[in-house]
């Protein structure tokens, strides 16, 4: 199975930060309207004006890989993930139970179908903490990761758009973070993905309490 460890937030955070999400629209557009008429009103030019946008087909659908991502172990066997769920589970007695928020939502337009983001703040650092303990207790059971890669943060959505080049460009989305998106951590997952479902969905196989939210 493909194997991965990551922090799955509460639905209801998850739901608030979709909410938000809605926010995204396309905005209207920068048109010059040309004078006409004598030299007085071509010296008077008219200044540039807003277009209401066209009728567009904007869909914001939730994302599939809705949690923040610790590490990645690749192809492993059903045997390997056991023995690796027992080892995280008798290593993390100890380890932090960070308090975090959602501190802003981010548009990202750069991917071939752009994403809305939830930025994580609050104990990032305790985060981070969680990410190198998984590795060194991946170590010890064979699996040698990428050590550099952690990104406090999770996609919420993605947006999609008609066709038209126009419409990438002049999306916008409202800020607005609603207060209640805090959530203490007090587990992580091991996911599985689901092979077949055609949109690389996931399923959770295991969770590995916290010792320090107890």
């Amino acid at each position: 199975m493909q194997l991965q460890s990551a922090i799955v937030p509460p639905p209801e955070v998850f739901a608030a930060a979709l909410a938000a999400a809605h926010s995204v629209r396309v905005a209207a557009s920068q048109v010059s309207e040309e004078p006409r008429g004598g030299l007085f009103q071509r010296l008077s030019r008219r200044a540039t004006t807003q277009a209401p946008p066209p009728e567009t087909s904007l869909s914001v659908v939730p994302s599939d890989h809705g949690f923040v991502r610790l590490t990645r172990f690749g192809n492993v066997s059903v045997d390997d993930t056991e023995t690796l769920g027992i080892a995280l589970g008798v290593a993390a007695w100890d380890w932090p139970a960070p308090v975090v928020h959602v501190s802003g939502l981010v548009l990202d337009t750069e991917p071939a179908t752009p994403v809305v983001t939830a930025e994580l703040g609050g104990d990032v650092e305790g985060l981070r903490t969680i990410f190198r303990k998984v590795l060194e207790v991946a170590q010890t059971q064979r699996f040698f990761l990428d050590r550099r890669i952690f990104h406090p943060r999770f996609p919420v959505a993605t947006v999609i758009t008609a066709h038209d080049p126009t419409i990438r460009e002049r999306l916008a989305m409202e800020s607005v973070v609603p207060a209640e998106l805090q959530w203490q951590v007090t587990h992580f997952s091991l996911l599985s993905m689901l092979f077949g479902s055609g949109s690389g969905a996931f399923e959770e196989i295991a969770v590995v309490p916290l010792g320090a939210a107890g």
